[in-house]
This record gives C-alpha cells, sequence and structure tokens, in this order.
C-alpha cells in the first residue's frame, strides 16, 4: 500500500483501528466495549503529535501526509464512531438524528478548515501550535464516555437520553462557532512577540489584525514585509519596520527589499 508507515504515524492507525472495532461493537449492541475503544482511540490521539514532533527531519511530504491522515482519522475515530454510538444509545428519532447530522457535518468542515489553517501555520513557523480554533472534535473521546459511566451510576435512562442529546448538540455547536477567528481572539489571550523576525502570525498578535488581513496587506504592499532570497513561500516581517508602520500617519506601501 502507498503511504508513510514510520513511527510518527503508528497511534493514528492504532487510533483508527481502535475506532473501527468500536464501529463494529456498537452495532452489534456490544455498548460498553464500543465507549472503550472511543475512549482508547482519544488517548491514541494525545500522543500521536507528541511522537510525530519528536522526529526532526521530516519531509514537507511527511508533515502534510500527517496532517491529512490525522484529519481523515479524526472523523473515523470521532465523527463516525460518535454518531453510531448515540443513535445506538437512543438518539434514534428525528431529531437525534438531524443532531447526529448536524454534528458530523460540523466536524466534517472544522477538520477541513483546520487542515487549511495548520499547512499555512507551518510554512509560516516552526513553533508547536499552543491553541486550537473551535472546540476539537477529539473532545467528543471524553465526553462521551464520561456521560456513559455516569449513567451507570445513576441508570435512569431517559435523563441520560436527554443529556447525550444536549452533548451532541452543545459540541457540534462550538466545534463550528468557536471556529470564528474573532472570537477566538478574545477568548484566547494573546501577548505581543518580543523577537525581531516575526512571522505573519506574529505580526496579527502584535497589530491585532487577523492573519487574513495581514496576507491581504502584503498583497496590496501596504506593509512592510520580506521575502527570503531563495523565494521560498514563506514571508517575514522585522519588529522595528512594524511598529513604525503602525505609529505612521501614512504606512509604507512598497515592499522593503
Amino acid at each position: 500500500m502507498i503511504g508513510f508507515y514510520d513511527y510518527t504515524v503508528i497511534m493514528t492507525y492504532i487510533s483508527v483501528v481502535s475506532s473501527m472495532i468500536g464501529i463494529f461493537c456498537a452495532v452489534t449492541d456490544h455498548i460498553s466495549a464500543a465507549v472503550c475503544c472511543l475512549a482508547f482511540s482519544g488517548l491514541c490521539d494525545m500522543f500521536d503529535g507528541k511522537i510525530a514532533r519528536t522526529k526532526k527531519n521530516r519531509t514537507e511530504e511527511e508533515k502534510c501526509f500527517g496532517i491529512q491522515i490525522d484529519s481523515l482519522a479524526d472523523i473515523v475515530c470521532f465523527g463516525i464512531l460518535p454518531i453510531v454510538l448515540g443513535f445506538k444509545l437512543g438518539m434514534c428519532h428525528i431529531y437525534g438524528i438531524a443532531i447526529l447530522l448536524f454534528y458530523g457535518l460540523a466536524g466534517l468542515i472544522r477538520l477541513a478548515y483546520f487542515n487549511v489553517m495548520e499547512e499555512k501555520r507551518q510554512n509560516e513557523t516552526s513553533e508547536n501550535r499552543k491553541y486550537y480554533q473551535g472546540l476539537p472534535i477529539t473532545s467528543m473521546s471524553v465526553v462521551l464516555p464520561l456521560l456513559f459511566v455516569v449513567s451507570l451510576l445513576f441508570p435512569e435512562y431517559k435523563w441520560f437520553v436527554v443529556l447525550l442529546h444536549i452533548a451532541m448538540l452543545t459540541v457540534g455547536q462550538l466545534k463550528e462557532i468557536l471556529s470564528i477567528d474573532k472570537i477566538m481572539g478574545h477568548l484566547t489571550p494573546s501577548r505581543a512577540p518580543d523577537k525581531e523576525v516575526l512571522t505573519a502570525a506574529d505580526v496579527a498578535r502584535l497589530t491585532g489584525y487577523s492573519i487574513s488581513t495581514v496576507y491581504k496587506l502584503t498583497s496590496e504592499r501596504k506593509i512592510p514585509f520580506h521575502k527570503p532570497e531563495h523565494k521560498g513561500r514563506k514571508l517575514y516581517f522585522n519588529r522595528e519596520e512594524i511598529l513604525d508602520w503602525l505609529q505612521s500617519e501614512s504606512p509604507p506601501t512598497i515592499e522593503q527589499e
């Protein structure tokens, strides 16, 4: 089979296998086993990124593959499996099915958005991601097992089903709503970078603009920026030039060579 098979993606593959087993367990009414598989997949997901980052000489192809395979795995592990579990646990009426459909679609959209933004971020900086935009779909690997365990302690079926509907709807909404950059700007404290050479993400934190606005300003040559001599895709900014640009009444409109 084509693909990458080194140790950096092994946890992702294990996570997918666990979730596929969980789907089989769910459709055959082995619900407890399916919930355990979901929780185990979440545990694998906690460590796959950390393991991948231990390999310092990853090629660009390996990095891009890692982003894509991780999101594809997430939609199986924390999208499809929770939907099957939700259906088998009582979300089988029209309103429950509608919530499950919304949950799946919201997760798919967020993962596609994450892929685009993560690739752009890795082109700008080699720093590890400090926060995520939106509620990660992997949160269901904690919410649903926790809810299931609580239901065993308080075996009142109707209340469990009600809480299950609320949990699915809430996680789905937060995945969508919290993806908005402006809201994340309010929720996530930002600190102005103190280094001299800045990336677009650093400039966004320093100026308060969104990253897309920073790129727009560079394309219109309304903000001072630099390109590397090898003419790569990355853009760099000088901190002092950006501060001067912010304080100037007529900011520079040409590329600083």
